[in-house]
């Protein structure tokens, strides 16, 4: 790779690569560097608690929020606002792209499927940008598109499905995540909220309130400690990011600092928890094999 990019430098004229090439070099270092510190079998575990809450997120906003076929109304011309299709906004086209992906990687097609989740990027990112020229049209809050954006990333640093039985793995995860999404909107909703388009902003921010996401994975992070479970315990510690990046974005905009410190404190902990008992545990097998 180093003789193609002087080759290039060569022909262009040029005695140092590119702004382009440095910044795809430095980008995929710290990729690998990161799967480096990470063992597979974390990245895989992560990534399939990562697909489980999105794709679960992603279900029930499609359709309580975005089809939803028991509501009266649509959005319309006449009120203010125009409707996507059959849908009430584009970010039915992001949610798709999630359902879809999980069931393709469930089939065992992980490049596919990552594939799919890469294309809710540019999706996402030309929903917000377009929010000022199509002003009559509505789209999620950008701090949930933010939140399907992170659970993508985790999501596509692993392979979920290397045996069979891992595909009992991702449902499970599907369900534990459909469980905790319907449970957020139980806790924290009216249901007749739903489907109602008028209240749509509303629903997306409630939904993707952070502090439930957190407390359920670094709970499931504490119990995978006590059963021994450290594998499961470091992935979800690392499938709270999402949750923990967006509470910090909150606290930066809104203030809070007292519940910033105090989730940022316990997950703190709770890192350094597993990387310790990783460690001895990883050494203890080391020496065992001498």
């Amino acid at each position: 790779m180093l003789a193609t990019l002087l080759d290039e430098a060569e022909a262009e004229g040029r005695t140092r690569p590119g702004f382009a090439q440095l910044l795809n070099i430095y980008a995929f270092a710290l990729l690998e560097r990161a799967r480096s510190v990470v063992p597979a079998s974390v990245r895989d575990r992560a990534a399939a608690l990562a697909w489980g809450i999105g794709a679960a997120l992603a279900t029930v906003m499609f359709v309580g929020t975005e089809w939803a076929p028991w509501s009266t109304g649509r959005p319309s011309p006449e009120a203010g606002v125009i409707a996507f299709g059959p849908f009430v906004s584009a970010a039915a086209v992001i949610l798709g792209l999630w359902m879809l992906a999980f069931v393709v990687a469930l089939a065992g097609r992980a490049r596919p499927a990552r594939w799919l989740l890469a294309a809710t990027f540019p999706a996402s990112v030309v929903l917000v940008l377009g929010d000022g020229a199509w002003w009559a049209a509505l789209r999620p809050p950008s701090s949930a598109l933010f939140f399907l954006a992170l659970l993508a990333l985790i999501a596509m640093q692993g392979s979920p499905i290397r045996l069979r039985r891992d595909r009992l793995r991702m449902l499970a995860c599907l369900v534990g995540g459909g469980c905790l999404v319907v449970a957020i909107v139980y806790g924290q909703l009216s249901q007749s909220l739903l489907g109602d388009w008028w209240r749509y902003r509303t629903v997306w921010v409630e939904i993707t309130r952070p502090l439930p996401y957190a407390i359920v994975l670094l709970t499931a992070a504490f119990v995978g400690l006590l059963l021994g479970r450290f594998a499961w315990a470091a992935a979800a510690v690392i499938a709270c990011a999402p949750a923990l990046i967006h509470i910090i974005a909150l606290v930066v905009v809104g203030g809070g600092l007292p519940i910033l410190l105090t989730v940022l404190a316990v997950a703190g902990a709770s890192a350094l928890v597993v990387w310790g008992l990783a460690v001895g545990r990883s050494s203890r097998a080391a020496a065992s094999r001498r």
